[in-house]
């Protein structure tokens, strides 16, 4: 398997609503927002289209208190279903999605071309 930028066992998100995982490699420190959402997996880069700095860091304290995904430095609200700004200074542009695939117990976040 080629292409693969994280992995994380599915049962650290299914009994969770959010949260980040590292991407491995990199030098800029980037992190995967993923969120369980209506029993269904989301995932998206841990950067807000206004200003690439990271929406949250503690993913599961802000879904927890919000119900949904925010950034922390300017209120800007995103559809978790399609990582789309629906209200703040962004509105209209998307978080960028990470392609997933469970297998063998693990949750598998990979680039393009997989």
């Amino acid at each position: 398997m080629k292409n693969i930028i994280a992995k994380v066992p599915i049962s650290k998100i299914v009994n969770l609503d959010t949260l980040l995982v590292p991407i491995k490699n990199n030098e800029d420190d980037l992190q995967i927002i993923v969120t369980n959402y209506k029993k269904k997996i989301y995932a998206y880069l841990n950067s807000c289209p206004h200003d690439t700095r990271p929406l949250c860091k503690d993913a599961e304290y802000l879904w927890t208190k919000k119900k949904q995904l925010q950034c922390m430095h300017h209120q800007a609200v995103f559809n978790p279903q399609d990582g789309r700004c629906i209200k703040g200074p962004c509105e209209g542009d998307y978080l960028l999605r990470i392609n997933t695939i469970q297998k063998n117990g693990e949750l598998i976040f990979y680039k393009e071309g997989f």
